[in-house]
């Protein structure tokens, strides 16, 4: 880590962290996001759910791509239910938030953000 990727805060981190993911077309787990980025705890996962769903919402208002895309459960290979939830009352999104729809879903989001 260089001086100056020392003195961001965590929220910083979790934003350039997404876009070298995107840039290297790689996925992340919300658990090793969370270490990488230094989310402090308690709750490290809920708050960095928070960041990823106002990062969802800025890319949406923006016409980017969702970079939030590039994080998955471990155990689903894929974003967690509420990454969908979001998409969906973003007016981004029209299936659900489990199974075909939302690998479909997942897989379009990622051609966007590997192919922007």
């Amino acid at each position: 880590m260089n001086m100056q990727e020392s003195s961001l805060d965590w929220t910083q981190k979790v934003e350039l962290l997404l876009d070298s993911l995107c840039l290297s077309h790689k996925l992340i787990t919300y658990a090793e996001l969370a270490e990488a980025s230094g989310v402090t705890p308690p709750h490290k996962i809920h708050k960095l759910t928070e960041v990823l769903e106002r990062l969802m919402q800025a890319d949406c208002k923006a016409g980017r791509p969702l970079r939030a895309a590039v994080v998955i459960s471990k155990v689903r290979d894929i974003p967690a239910p509420g990454f969908f939830s979001l998409a969906k009352s973003l007016g981004l999104y029209e299936g659900t938030e489990t199974g075909a729809d939302a690998i479909a879903y997942h897989q379009t989001c990622l051609h966007a953000l590997f192919n922007a």
